[in-house]
């Protein structure tokens, strides 16, 4: 048994001038009824055509099929009869020369919103995210596509309304919740920090952000993420090991802390309790400190002593 070829081109000529519009679909049938739809209800995407029907009414158009053929040849048959009946404006109703290319064609600001308003409110179904996932699965961008993602990206800015909006959607649909990043990708986000230089204008930002955030004010992590925090950082270089303060940074410093009232200020802490001194006598075990280390511990308690 064959299968029933249901893909095609078809011709929209108006009998009146000899223009005509030529396209290809999938779906024959339904794809001129959307054109009669449309056309009808004046919003048209082919605003030469839709003139034109306005113009001459629905009796000067003459709708129909003049090739069937398998989808694989569409744009071909497209292309040959576009170039036959010179269906391109000025001369007919088609916008692009090229079949299936739409590269160039600038839409009105009316056909921009109501493409925008018709997909409002949409939602996929379940099964429908479902499908796109496992369609994705897998998939890897090259870089060429990265890069150029990038580019497209790069300045873009969201307002404070749409971040608002993002923040409440990934809370209610609880994106990230109980999932963690692989070592893998750990690893990669490490990598591709590495020498990062954030400018000044970035810093500025970010701590603008940060003013007055009070996300994990209060909160303290458990013995277990202590624990994983203290093996992890076991071994490890600290990032200023051996570096020191150009007289600049040193002076920037203390410009900054000026007039600035320390956290514990006007606190008395009195004497440490045994369980703090054990803590702090676990943390020390084994850590080997510098001749220059321990002459400065050593002059610090000296002082110390002296203010007593």
């Amino acid at each position: 048994m064959t299968r029933k070829v249901i893909s095609g081109i078809y011709k929209i000529s108006n009998i009146i001038n000899n223009k005509c519009y030529i396209g290809s679909s999938i779906h024959m049938n339904n794809r001129i009824k959307q054109h009669k739809r449309n056309l009808k209800k004046g919003d048209h995407g082919n605003k030469y055509l839709q003139n034109s029907w306005n113009k001459y009414g629905k009796a000067a158009f003459k709708f129909e099929i003049i090739k069937w053929c398998e989808k694989r040849s569409l744009l071909i048959y497209e292309q040959a009869f576009i170039n036959k009946f010179k269906s391109v404006s000025p001369n007919g109703y088609n916008i692009s020369p090229t079949a299936g290319n739409t590269l160039g064609v600038i839409m009105a600001e009316a056909t921009k919103r109501k493409i925008a308003n018709s997909v409002k409110g949409f939602k996929h179904t379940k099964e429908a995210r479902k499908k796109i996932s496992e369609t994705h699965k897998g998939k890897k961008f090259t870089d060429a596509h990265k890069k150029n993602i990038g580019l497209k990206s790069k300045g873009r800015t969201h307002t404070d309304a749409t971040k608002e909006k993002m923040s409440k959607i990934q809370k209610d649909m609880g994106i990230w919740k109980g999932r963690h990043h692989s070592e893998e990708t750990k690893q990669k986000i490490s990598d591709k920090a590495k020498g990062r230089i954030v400018s000044k204008e970035t810093r500025k930002k970010l701590s603008k952000i940060n003013k007055g955030n009070t996300l994990r004010l209060g909160k303290k992590h458990s013995e277990e993420t202590k624990q994983k925090i203290s093996e992890k950082a076991k071994g490890r270089t600290a990032w200023n090991k051996g570096k020191s303060s150009s007289k600049e940074t040193k002076k920037k410093l203390s410009k900054a802390l000026k007039g600035r009232v320390p956290w514990n200020k006007g606190i008395k802490t009195g004497p440490l309790s045994e369980e703090s001194k054990r803590k702090i006598s676990e943390a020390l075990k084994g850590r080997v400190f510098s001749k220059e280390h321990k002459r400065k511990i050593g002059e610090a308690n000296r002082i110390t002593k002296l203010n007593i």
